[in-house]
């Protein structure tokens, strides 16, 4: 009895082996693995979550989400939630149901791109919707945003935007912040001022050519930059903008 035993746990474990070994149909159904982001499954190949944050007052904001669909296609979802942080400075966080300025859709791609650049790192939205801006500007149209990294330097971050197409990339070395637009045509620019200067554009300026070392990482506690700060900033951006009818300097 006992040899009939040891024999049919041999046989067993044989035919395991020879499973094992048999190559997987080529029809055969794959295997996905999955991950779980605010309570929903998740394909591991889909867009990973992107954190968007936004400091208003002393009050802060966050947004945690893929902001494209596994199709690729931005999520209507997503848009409504990022443009609520991408709200004009000042104004009351709308309630549920309540009308939003939407951001253009091409934004949030940008966004995903710039989460995956670096590794899901936090984006902070300085400004986004300025309806008080010059018609010229694309913030007047929720068509851009000023934005950081969190941790990263500016210049990386520019780095990444200026090689996306229909991109328009505003270079502020003395500011805190990179503009990033959707338009037809890629624009770049650049304006050496510093606080309370009269704008400086550089003529010709071209994004400087992609650097292939590591991503340059700063502190990832830094503070954001003050709100005085930051609308002062724009502040000067609007009023040399107000003149200004060039495709580019928006």
């Amino acid at each position: 009895m006992r040899i009939c035993m040891q024999r049919s746990y041999l046989y067993a474990f044989i035919g395991l082996v020879g499973a094992l070994a048999v190559p997987a149909r080529a029809d055969a159904p794959r295997v996905t693995t999955t991950f779980f982001v605010s309570g929903r499954e998740t394909p591991r190949n889909c867009p990973q979550p992107v954190t968007v944050v936004r400091h208003m007052g002393d009050g802060h904001e966050e947004v945690r989400e893929p902001l494209l669909g596994c199709d690729r296609r931005v999520r209507a979802e997503a848009v409504r939630a990022v443009s609520v942080l991408a709200r004009p400075r000042g104004t009351d966080r709308p309630g549920e149901g309540e009308p939003v300025r939407e951001l253009h859709a091409g934004l949030l791609e940008r966004l995903q791109a710039l989460s995956d650049a670096f590794e899901g790192r936090p984006i902070e939205i300085l400004s986004g919707f300025r309806p008080a801006s010059a018609p010229t500007s694309r913030h007047h149209h929720a068509r851009a945003l000023d934005l950081r990294v969190v941790g990263v330097d500016r210049a990386r971050v520019r780095d990444v935007v200026a090689r996306l197409p229909q991109t328009g990339v505003g270079w502020y070395p003395n500011s805190v912040f990179v503009h990033v637009d959707v338009r037809e045509e890629s624009a770049y620019w650049v304006d050496v001022s510093g606080p309370g200067q009269p704008p400086q554009y550089v003529e010709g300026a071209v994004p400087p050519p992609v650097s292939r070392g590591d991503v340059q990482v700063a502190d990832a506690d830094e503070p954001p930059p003050s709100p005085e700060a930051i609308e002062a900033l724009q502040a000067e951006v609007d009023d040399a903008l107000a003149g200004i009818r060039v495709e580019g300097f928006e």
